[in-house]
């Protein structure tokens, strides 16, 4: 289950803080999955995924860790599904007698619950569905926290551009993505749907991405804004790799 950028996925949008910490419901320190349901994924995992990743998830060097802070950091603040539709889509690798997706939905469900066990996270008295997966937010062992720097985000706002900046009024995010510098129709639907926030957030790079003339047709528009988290002395804000419009006119889009 390597953990690489990949074009495959579209996120649904989280609500989020001020201090970029996004909003919850159930979490995964809510006792959201059984321990049957772990033993289960610790077969299923050692049948399917330790041949790369290790029996104890460390990669070895070969492939990423599924465990420890830098897992946890990869996929923290985002629904499980997010987790979930990654392993679902891009593994196991192709091999010999194994190729991406072809393990059942519940086994990846399991494993899922496995990786989650390994890592700390506690077993409650209900398994983890595929229904739950959309709706359980995935928090460090301490809770909700702030995005990483350099965590892959999208905001969606009304542009706001003068001589000096360009920035988001009206914003709602952070959520996280796994790509960055390009976008598709799903994900433009979703940014459309999402109600308009109360945050400001700085965008940079974008004049390396649209000429003036674009610019300026995109201001006071509700956009779409993907890029990287930036983080210098508390204030945020994004290197923007990818930049587009909704259709709408902030003037008439409703919060």
């Amino acid at each position: 289950m390597k953990i690489i950028v990949a074009v495959l996925l579209v996120v649904l949008a989280t609500p989020a803080n001020a201090d970029n910490t996004p909003t919850t419901g159930a979490t995964t320190l809510d006792g959201v999955f059984t321990s049957a349901q772990v033993q289960r994924g610790k077969s299923a995992y050692t049948r399917n995924c330790s041949g790369c990743h290790s029996g104890n998830l460390q990669g070895e060097g070969i492939e990423p860790p599924l465990i420890g802070d830098l897992f946890l950091d990869a996929w923290r603040e985002d629904k499980l599904f997010s987790l979930y539709d990654f392993m679902q889509t891009r593994m196991p690798k192709e091999g010999r007698n194994t190729s991406p997706g072809s393990l059942a939905k519940p086994q990846y469900l399991d494993i899922l619950t496995y990786l989650l066990d390994r890592n700390g996270f506690p077993a409650g008295m209900q398994e983890l569905t595929l229904e739950q997966l959309t709706t359980t937010q995935f928090v460090g062992l301490n809770g909700p926290a702030p995005l990483p720097p350099s965590a892959m985000v999208r905001w969606v706002g009304c542009l706001q551009v003068n001589d000096k900046n360009v920035q988001l009024t009206q914003a709602s995010g952070p959520t996280r993505v796994t790509v960055i510098d390009e976008t598709d129709e799903r994900e433009i639907a979703q940014s459309k749907e999402a109600a308009l926030g109360a945050s400001a957030i700085a965008l940079t790079n974008v004049p390396q991405l649209q000429s003036v003339a674009a610019l300026a047709a995109l201001a006071h528009k509700k956009v779409q804004a993907k890029g990287v988290l930036n983080v210098a002395s508390g204030v945020s804000s994004v290197q923007v790799l990818s930049l587009v419009s909704t259709g709408q006119d902030c003037s008439t889009v409703g919060n």
